[in-house]
């Protein structure tokens, strides 16, 4: 099974287009003309019960950080040879380098959490603290889909290892039937926009139980927009239950049963009854 390439197209250029038209609304009054977050939207029909902290990670063709954005990569204390060999590959994006101690202190406090939230686009994090974090940074990084993907920091290609987790997205599966992932901004094209939702949903099926058969509807949203369908499965047919026993002749009571009682002609005031007969009186 596979998206309808046609309503993929149609979704993203109404999306994109409806963006676009109400740019310079909202560039007057927030005085603003940032780039939307575009998410996908991943509906299932079974409930899950359990949420991953580590997220599969997803590549891109088109990837969604570029050389201004703003990443913050968060290392373990005492590594300080490491922060040294990260500035040294200069990758644009990582603007800041942050110890989970140094975090620690900086997360003192809700606004305190809320301002760094709002600093970075994007947070890296050393994979070996990745289960500490969620509890650090509070439910805010998770409601904002920004809490910390993880790279390797021991791998051999350590600039390698940085710019694929920034040519991706991740697939972090949560409680309940709806999931987002984050699939670029309002920078891609139409075009680019398709080839994005294909290559996600290909990959983010693969880790989802039971695959297609447990998706109910996938949809694209930007921002607070509504949430425009690329998928939506179909109404499943209903399923005859056959009693195990069961005899033709207990089937054929149980439908004259189901006959409707013919229904009685008892209106008020027309009811009518047999009058005694008269006795004749003789003189």
């Amino acid at each position: 099974m596979s998206l309808d390439d046609k309503l993929v197209h149609r979704a993203s250029k109404a999306l994109l287009r409806y963006v676009e038209k109400n740019r310079f609304k909202k560039s007057k009054s927030l005085l603003t003309d940032d780039p939307e977050q575009l998410h996908l939207i991943i509906s299932t029909k079974d409930v899950a019960t359990k949420e991953r902290h580590k997220p599969y990670r997803i590549p891109l063709r088109h990837p969604m950080y570029y050389e201004d954005s703003n990443v913050c990569l968060i290392i373990k204390a005492g590594h300080e040879d490491t922060v040294e060999k990260i500035k040294e590959l200069g990758i644009p994006q990582i603007k800041e380098i942050l110890t989970a101690q140094q975090l620690k202190n900086s997360c003192r406090t809700y606004e305190a959490r809320r301002e760094l939230l709002a600093s970075y686009d994007l947070f890296l994090a050393d994979d070996r603290l990745l289960n500490s974090l969620p509890k650090l940074l509070g439910t805010k990084f998770f409601k904002a889909k920004k809490l910390p993907a993880p790279v390797n920091l021991l791998a051999k290609d350590l600039n390698l290892e940085l710019r694929r987790a920034l040519s991706s997205t991740f697939f972090r599966p949560s409680k309940g039937t709806c999931t987002a992932i984050r699939i670029g901004s309002t920078r891609l094209t139409v075009p680019e926009l398709e080839e994005t939702i294909e290559d996600v949903v290909k990959i983010a099926i693969k880790f989802i139980p039971r695959g297609w058969k447990n998706i109910q509807s996938i949809s694209i949203k930007a921002g607070n927009t509504f949430a425009l369908p690329v998928y939506k499965s179909l109404p499943e047919p209903p399923t005859a239950i056959t009693i195990p026993g069961a005899s033709d002749s207990m089937e054929v009571d149980a439908a004259q049963e189901e006959k409707p009682k013919p229904k009685k002609n008892n209106r008020k005031g027309l009811i009518s009854r047999e009058l005694p007969k008269s006795k004749s009186v003789t003189a």
